[in-house]
């Protein structure tokens, strides 16, 4: 009866030991709320960073816990812009969707994403997304944009 006893309470913390086992590691739309700057841009010429230098000081953009987000892009000449809207990440497509408000309409910026380390993520756009960056920034970004954004 002793040795049945044993077991069951060897089994009994093995079951509850397993049961305790805590995941407290966000989905990657949890990830995504903060405070990201642009560390990295390419596409199908290669890379793009010392242009994006030579025209910007900075490219941040912040996502909120509600969905939201701002860009704030500072150029080395003129104005800055800001540019507000809503994002929706889906973690089976690992896509993620900017939805940005210029001058009253919603214009999506899709991209798939990868997460090469909890702080830098790596946003791939396709072909119409190249050409609406391109619009937005005044560049030329041939597809595949591939914009790399480090957490801050």
């Amino acid at each position: 009866m002793r040795k049945l006893s044993t077991l069951f309470f060897a089994l009994m913390i093995a079951v509850v030991g397993v049961g305790c086992d805590s995941n407290d590691d966000p989905s990657d739309a949890e990830a995504f709320v903060g405070v990201w700057a642009l560390t990295n841009v390419e596409d199908a010429d290669g890379s793009q960073l010392q242009a994006f230098g030579a025209a910007f000081s900075s490219v941040v953009l912040t996502n909120s816990s509600d969905n939201s987000f701002v860009l704030n892009v500072t150029p080395r000449e003129g104005d800055p812009l800001t540019v507000p809207g809503t994002y929706v990440v889906n973690e089976n497509t690992n896509s993620f969707t900017l939805n940005a408000n210029l001058g009253g309409q919603a214009i999506p910026l899709a991209f798939t994403y990868a997460y090469t380390s909890d702080n830098v993520v790596t946003l791939t756009g396709g072909a119409t997304t190249a050409v609406l960056l391109n619009q937005l920034f005044g560049t030329s970004l041939v597809a595949p944009a591939v914009i790399t954004i480090t957490r801050q």
